[in-house]
């Protein structure tokens, strides 16, 4: 990290965390996209059933204090169940060589034995193919209703194609979806979490902005009145920029799959989604001795 007094916070943070909370175990990946972090992924026992939501909330705003670090909690059925269902991140994430913490009376690994990578892809594949079924119907029906000039419509059809694939590359990068119809916070979420992430929007220009106001606006008004007025040419830089970023999931997405599936697989180095970036070329050096 580079900070010995976050490092040395982040050490009692965990230490804290163990002892009030019955973790399973806690992997780790190193992050490079712009500022050195690390990638906590805290596996908690899927007995602990009561405000189950609310505690994993809140270990993960806990440890997302740290401008370091970033937090994803689950349980430990959630998370042997979505790697065996094909998510790659948490498959890359849950390797032996990350573990950064294991209850010492456990023998639990999120990843099975009898595990199948070639059957893991190919529920991968499916994923992808089910979500881009989904918002390929949102993009055609942008494009039947600009066609028709029904732009208000067009603007909602439009808001929900690029939603729906920030939600899509958000499950394909840390195996949770966000709550929000926010295309801003999706963006901002999106660049935090992936270093290839070729951002869309730049809010630091002004006319991006006022993209991203318009897209919020269209939300919320294109489906309630009747007047909602857009102008074409806002439209249609918008639609560059879904057609762009649905390209850009999808090449985030071959991307990682060929990893798998051209590499001989030793499972020291597997590459998942923005893993695979974070890991390239960098070794983890470990920062923290807690390995029971």
């Amino acid at each position: 990290m580079g900070n010995q007094t976050e490092r040395t916070d982040l050490t009692k943070m965990i230490s804290g965390l163990v002892g009030s909370f019955p973790i399973e175990s806690i992997y780790v990946n190193r992050c490079q996209n712009k500022t050195e972090k690390r990638e906590l992924i805290i596996l908690i026992k899927y007995s602990y059933s009561k405000k189950r939501a609310a505690r994993i909330r809140q270990i993960e705003e806990a440890f997302n204090i740290l401008p370091a670090v970033r937090a994803h909690c689950f349980t430990t059925r959630m998370a042997r169940a979505k790697i065996r269902n094909g998510n790659l991140f948490l498959f890359n994430s849950c390797q032996p060589h990350k573990l950064l913490y294991r209850d010492a009376k456990s023998a639990y690994s999120p990843i099975v034995e009898e595990f199948d990578l070639s059957r893991c892809l190919q529920h991968a594949i499916s994923f992808d193919r089910r979500e881009n079924k989904k918002i390929q119907g949102f993009e055609d029906a942008y494009y039947h209703f600009k066609a028709n000039r029904s732009f208000g419509l067009a603007a909602f059809m439009l808001h929900q194609t690029i939603e729906l694939t920030y939600r899509y590359l958000s499950i394909l990068l840390t195996a949770k979806e966000r709550i929000t119809h926010s295309i801003r916070h999706y963006h901002r979420h999106t660049m935090n979490i992936c270093p290839i992430y070729n951002s869309i929007f730049d809010e630091t220009q002004a006319t991006d902005l006022i993209l991203l106001r318009f897209l919020e606006k269209a939300y919320r008004e294109s489906r309630y009145e009747d007047e909602f007025n857009v102008d074409l040419g806002m439209l249609d830089q918008l639609e560059a920029k879904m057609v762009r970023l649905r390209q850009h999931a999808q090449y985030i997405f071959i991307y990682t799959l060929r990893h798998y599936e051209n590499g001989d697989y030793s499972g020291q180095d597997a590459p998942a989604c923005a893993a695979v970036l974070r890991d390239a070329g960098s070794s983890y050096q470990e920062p923290l001795r807690l390995v029971c």
